[in-house]
């Protein structure tokens, strides 16, 4: 894997602030390690703390950079990711979520394999993402309101915004009216 030094992960290793006077430093640079490919936006991250990976989006390059924490090292470079801009690892479920505005979808992979296992339309600009863990779903921001998904069967369950107030989005459940 060919890694040019235009892009550096920083590592940040957390200090002890109950210590620390306010208005000091909380954080070190542990380390500096060369990202793959051009320098060009990278967007969110998301971190699976107990498989020691950091997910990350290469907004500018339509990749996903999939880092290993313990040793520091680029593990893999997934392609295919229109201007992709939000990411969600979900380590119960060992899926990553991957919003692709390029092409208004969102795509579900496994962490285990990598490889991608449904790609969901879900509208115009998908950005942002969250999991619900007590009720196991996902929702994605967009520009024109929420999307509810409903991965396993890989289809958008609905589309969960305010018409009249498109920069708000409420969540409400399928075949049920606004109040």
């Amino acid at each position: 894997m060919h890694m040019r030094p235009l892009f550096l992960l920083t590592l940040l290793l957390s200090l002890d602030c109950r210590s620390q006077r306010i208005g000091t430093r909380s954080l070190k640079t542990v380390a500096d390690i060369p990202l793959p490919g051009a320098s060009s936006r990278f967007d969110y991250a998301s971190l699976d703390p107990g498989a020691h990976r950091l997910y990350m989006n290469h907004m500018g390059a339509g990749d996903v950079v999939v880092f290993d924490t313990a040793s520091r090292q680029v593990v893999a470079v997934l392609e295919g990711f229109l201007r992709c801009t939000g990411i969600l690892v979900v380590p119960s479920r060992h899926e990553l979520y991957v919003s692709a505005p390029g092409e208004g979808s969102v795509a579900v992979l496994d962490t285990t394999t990598l490889k991608e296992i449904a790609r969901i339309k879900v509208g115009d600009l998908p950005d942002g993402i969250a999991f619900d863990k007590d009720d196991q779903r996902v929702f994605v921001s967009d520009e024109s309101g929420l999307s509810l998904t409903d991965h396993p069967s890989a289809r958008r369950r609905s589309n969960l915004f305010d018409p009249d107030s498109p920069s708000q989005a409420m969540v409400q459940e399928p075949n049920q009216t606004p109040s």
